[in-house]
């Protein structure tokens, strides 16, 4: 498996928790044998070489604006991951997922890690904002597989967009420092600190992060302790400077510190805070866990799932008011607070190991290289994949040739993007005689199961009345086909318009976008509906074993006289044991032929 990472600043990691994410995944991915790319914006990358522990680094130039830099950078990552020999493109925020069809054109599978609702931070403009919201759209849309970080952020997408993604939360590493004896102390002693003499704020110092409700609670707090906030932010040098307009000589800004003089500054805190308000799990909070801290954090439901019982929480509407309130109790409460760190360090070591999210992130490429989806409809009617052991039919040797494989993925994209390009305006005709002609969607959204036993949405011009789908019970008795799958040549539901466009299956032309976009192949087995596919047997399933297409044996040989649903399944099974590509060119020209003939009913 070769895996490319696109969409963060650089690594190692010195700016935020994507980054830290992506340096640990990549070296963990890479010492289970896994080549890896990560793509660096090259004003951010201080590393001198091409490798970092087995990971390759590109650099790449970006704009440094804070709208354009991620996009920028995407584009061009996009562009350069395209023609290398890549499996799976794994992009960081839905941001960067603009140009995600590019690669899934080149049989490249997509996967994104959404970083909550992004759009909500302070730090967007309008546009900003606009955009980011879009691109969860884009991300549902052209992704093969979302990652979300809590369950909070996973049932976002499932209530919003109706898909299910995987979640898998950041980890932790388990940190002793290096430094013995006196040494141990430099970094608190370059900042005028001692042990357990400190509350700890790690973060971007942006308005979402409520810094400036932690300075205001902290500064009506009668404590020696001081607050140290480590963290900077480029993009929001207003903010910063207001924070820093504090004058409460307790309050220290360090700025960005890394490795060592950070596994410090955790370790030996009193208590850690993050008053943090939008976004899924804060690898910060997952990391001052595992240091060992007795950790305080606003009560989103993303913060109050890592903590658990094992941390302590104020309420985040009333602001910098309640935050007062708890920091002045726990700064009384010394054994509560003792007790709580050991509570979470275990939670930490039990729930969030790095070891264990980089098994999870390889054990979710390798689900979509093998059946090429781990985005499911969250509301469909079909709630698990066909059992592996009943996709086992006969295959002919080619589908284990990747030559033979990217050879018909090639012809394609190149047949469909043909076709999309040159029957446009015919396309765009028979789109305006549908809306004119019946009332209803132009477009049929066929929800369908493929390889697999995965499911996607494809497209038809609708053919028949708009509650054809509501209607459907009252014709079972009629259907001319045996099995769970529905037939009736002289159909009630279907438009006038409909029966001219079946008899040429022009209804099926919006299926070409499937095509490009990496769902269905001009040839292959026709994807059941989801209702079909609850009701298929063991020998039914077979015909997942591959990607389904637009026509295949059946449409050539059979299309009208076939009855019996498994002898339909025969067809499909015979196409799989015999592929090769020059049966896909016969395929196709039998097709045009059976089209110009208007032979479809």
């Amino acid at each position: 498996m070769r895996i490319a990472m696109i969409g963060i600043k650089a690594i190692p990691a010195r700016f935020g928790g994507f980054e830290t994410a992506v340096d640990e995944i990549s070296r963990g991915v890479v010492r289970l044998g896994h080549p890896v790319t990560v793509y660096n914006r090259a004003s951010m990358s201080h590393h001198a070489g091409r490798f970092y522990e087995g990971v390759e680094l590109v650099k790449l130039p970006t704009i440094p604006s804070k709208n354009l830099s991620t996009i920028c950078h995407a584009f061009l990552s996009t562009l350069h991951v395209m023609f290398r020999r890549i499996d799976v493109v794994h992009y960081f925020t839905t941001g960067a997922t603009l140009f995600a069809p590019l690669p899934r054109l080149m049989g490249k599978k997509i996967v994104c890690s959404v970083d909550g609702t992004d759009w909500q931070r302070a730090k967007w403009g309008r546009l900003a904002r606009w955009y980011l919201r879009f691109s969860e759209r884009l991300a549902v849309r052209f992704c093969h597989g979302l990652i979300s970080d809590s369950r909070e952020v996973m049932n976002y997408y499932r209530q919003n967009y109706g898909v299910a993604s995987s979640c898998i939360a950041y980890g932790m590493r388990q940190h002793q420092s290096a430094e013995t004896g006196a040494p141990a102390y430099s970094t608190l002693r370059r900042f005028g600190l001692q042990r357990r003499d400190y509350i700890l704020f790690v973060g971007r110092l942006v308005p979402e992060n409520n810094v400036h409700h932690l300075i205001q609670a902290f500064e009506k707090i009668k404590t020696e302790k001081k607050l140290v906030i480590v963290g900077d932010d480029p993009w929001e040098r207003d903010y910063v400077r207001s924070l820093k307009s504090t004058r409460d000589p307790r309050i220290i800004f360090t700025g960005g510190v890394y490795g060592e003089g950070y596994a410090q500054l955790q370790q030996n805190a009193y208590l850690f805070v993050l008053p943090d308000e939008v976004g899924g799990t804060h690898p910060a909070l997952v990391e001052a866990m595992g240091f060992g801290n007795c950790v305080l954090v606003n009560d989103t439901p993303s913060n109050l799932e890592v903590i658990a019982s094992a941390g302590f929480s104020y309420r985040g509407q009333d602001g910098a008011d309640d935050l007062q309130r708890r920091l002045q109790m726990l700064l009384e409460a010394t054994a509560s607070v003792e007790e709580y760190r050991q509570k979470a360090s275990q939670r930490a070591r039990e729930h969030y190991r790095w070891e264990d999210v980089v098994g999870q992130h390889v054990l979710l490429y390798r689900q979509l290289l093998s059946s090429g989806s781990t985005l499911t409809d969250a509301r469909a009617a079909v709630t698990s994949a066909a059992p592996a052991a009943e996709l086992s039919p006969d295959r002919s040797p080619y589908w284990s040739s990747p030559a033979r494989l990217a050879a018909k993925r090639l012809l394609d994209v190149s047949v469909s993007a043909s076709l999309l390009a040159v029957l446009s305006p015919c396309l765009l005709a028979l789109a305006v005689l549908v809306k004119l002609t019946s009332p209803g969607p132009v477009l049929y959204h066929w929800r369908v199961v493929g390889q697999g036993g995965c499911r996607f949405v494809g497209y038809k011009f609708r053919s028949m009345v708009a509650d054809a789908d509501a209607r459907k019970p009252q014709l079972l008795p009629q259907n001319e086909m045996t099995g769970p799958v529905f037939k009736l040549t002289r159909d009630p539901r279907i438009t006038p318009l409909g029966t001219w466009m079946r008899r040429y299956s022009l209804d099926e032309l919006p299926q070409v976008y499937s095509v490009l976009a990496g769902d269905m192949s001009l040839v292959g087995p026709r994807p059941p509906l989801e209702t079909e596919f609850v009701q298929f047997t063991s020998f039914q399933k077979q015909k997942l074993a591959v990607k389904p297409g637009i026509t295949c044996l059946w449409q050539v040989k059979g299309r009208n006289r076939v009855h019996d649903f498994d002898d339909w399944v025969r067809l499909d099974l015979d196409y799989i044991r015999t592929w090769s590509l020059s049966l896909d060119l016969k395929i196709l020209m039998r097709t045009v032929g059976e089209v110009l003939r208007g032979s479809g009913k």
